[in-house]
């Protein structure tokens, strides 16, 4: 779970998937604010938006994406999403970029957090440089060998 850690924090945006009325998919970026000791990866959100609405319709279930293109590290998160109305929470986690998206601040009746507890993880996170990229690739190549590629690991956090 440390390195799933280290990986969210990095990244920051990731993209909340919900099922929408008709059973499709619909995903939306959101500004990561913290991801807690017990593996909860904390967001602010509108609690009239749709995502919250078709959340809750769904029992909670959500998923979460991210991506470093740069770094070629990704991630994909199974979890169940709860809104969280703790004001000093709220506090605790509030930054200026926020009023862009909630002019009244801290005091916006529709401000919420989403805390999303994951249930399922699997991330890819590849070699540090560019050099030692390109060297698993060649490597990947001539050999079959992808163990130069990175790390790849699945999460069952339930």
């Amino acid at each position: 779970m440390e390195e799933l850690k280290k990986l969210v924090e990095h990244m920051k945006v990731g993209m909340l998937s919900t099922l929408d009325d008709e059973g499709g998919f619909r995903s939306r970026p959101l500004w990561t604010l913290e991801v807690d000791r017990s593996g909860r990866i904390w967001f602010f959100v509108s609690a009239a938006s749709d995502k919250i609405e078709e959340m809750e319709h769904d029992g909670g279930r959500v998923g979460v994406n991210y991506a470093d293109l740069g770094r070629q590290d990704f991630v994909s998160i199974t979890g169940h999403g709860e809104i969280v109305r703790d004001k000093a929470r709220m506090k605790e986690l509030w930054n200026p970029w926020v009023k862009a998206f909630f002019p009244l601040g801290l005091d916006d009746p529709d401000l919420s957090l989403l805390a999303v507890t994951v249930e399922k993880a699997e991330y890819w996170d590849a070699p540090g440089s560019l050099v030692k990229r390109l060297y698993g690739m060649m490597k990947a190549r001539a050999t079959g060998d992808t163990g130069p590629l990175g790390e790849h690991r699945k999460i069952d956090a339930r």
